[in-house]
């Protein structure tokens, strides 16, 4: 599976092609519009994996693109449904893709599923130190509603929600 197939979106860019032929390398911007991810975390490592010696053979673009983003991002899978903005760098090198930057999230849009519960982001953030999968540090803040309660025995429609508080890192 290749890291960027669970991704679409309208993009603007700014980008050169530099190298030689056999070794070709990407370089520049790019201003995403729009965007969906749908890529779970955990990530899926294989494409990264196999005989080296194959891989010494092989041709491959290398790229070094910045990446960022007003806030019409979404990423959803399994475990979340989360609006966003981006500053990234992903940078490519015979093959191996690694991923720099943050991901930053929106109160009252963001989503985090953890525990069979849904929590509302309060806040969040998504930090890629140099990693090779779609695995980011988490930290975020966030609140579910985990009771109710009746506050007036008078009106069975008296309802007050009982907030949980919650930080995930």
């Amino acid at each position: 599976k290749e890291m960027f197939e669970d991704i679409r979106g309208v993009i603007n860019t700014n980008l050169k092609l530099t190298g030689t032929f056999s070794n070709p390398k990407l370089i520049g911007a790019i201003d995403v519009q729009e965007a969906i991810i749908t890529t779970p975390f955990g990530g899926d490592n294989r494409q990264n994996q196999g005989n080296k010696s194959k891989a010494s053979t092989k041709s491959y673009v290398d790229y070094d693109l910045s990446i960022a983003s007003g806030r019409n991002i979404r990423l959803v899978n399994s475990d979340a449904d989360i609006e966003m903005k981006i500053d990234l760098k992903i940078r490519s090198s015979k093959g191996q893709t690694y991923l720099i930057g943050k991901l930053e999230t929106f109160p009252g849009t963001s989503t985090y599923y953890f525990f069979d519960h849904e929590f509302e982001i309060v806040e969040g953030k998504f930090d890629f130190m140099n990693t090779m999968e779609f695995n980011p540090v988490m930290d975020l803040k966030a609140r579910t509603v985990v009771a109710t309660t009746k506050t007036d025995d008078k009106d069975p429609n008296q309802i007050k929600e009982i907030p949980t508080d919650a930080t995930i890192n």
